[in-house]
């Protein structure tokens, strides 16, 4: 009986709180305190140094680095961000979205480049990749989100082809 009280306050507490979180564009003024927000900050430098690989290797494709993080919001709208990885976005126009085999090949050819990227001068190793494959007639998109190091090992595994795809998590 008491679970059955319990249970619903407990998740209206949760509601109400949720909302009065900030957002990015409002602080609660407090004392110096910041909020925490999700952030991203293109890398330019890095995405010029990436596309040119990138390019050499496919050249129709099309890429970008930048830093994913936080930023710490003050109730006076100043930011500050932390870095928490550098992320790699690449656009890649297809004949057919359904193509796994065609889709795979720039994954391979992909992987070894960014493989190689020099991190030195990024303000994180490269931790997420993210693949557009999309249509230029109609722009229809297929998406494929997953960590370096996994594709990294797929291919150490010799995988190939649809399998390769099918480790990194199929293209939606």
């Amino acid at each position: 009986m008491q679970m059955r009280i319990v249970t619903p306050l407990l998740l209206l507490t949760l509601i109400l709180g949720a909302c009065n979180l900030p957002n990015r564009d409002t602080v609660a003024p407090n004392s110096g305190n910041c909020a925490y927000v999700w952030a991203t900050n293109e890398l330019p430098a890095a995405s010029q140094q990436f596309r040119a690989a990138l390019q050499k290797a496919i050249p129709e494709a099309n890429g970008s680095v930048y830093e994913y993080g936080e930023d710490c919001v003050y109730a006076d709208g100043r930011r500050t961000f932390s870095t928490m990885e550098t992320d790699v976005r690449i656009a890649l126009p297809v004949d057919d979205l359904k193509d796994n085999q065609a889709l795979s090949l720039y994954v391979e050819k992909i992987l070894p480049i960014l493989a190689d990227f020099p991190t030195d001068a990024l303000p994180a190793h490269i931790k997420q990749i993210e693949f557009r494959f999309f249509t230029k007639p109609t722009d229809e998109s297929r998406y494929l989100r997953f960590d370096l190091q996994v594709g990294l090992d797929a291919l150490a595994k010799g995988l190939h082809g649809p399998a390769l795809l099918e480790a990194l998590g199929p293209p939606r």
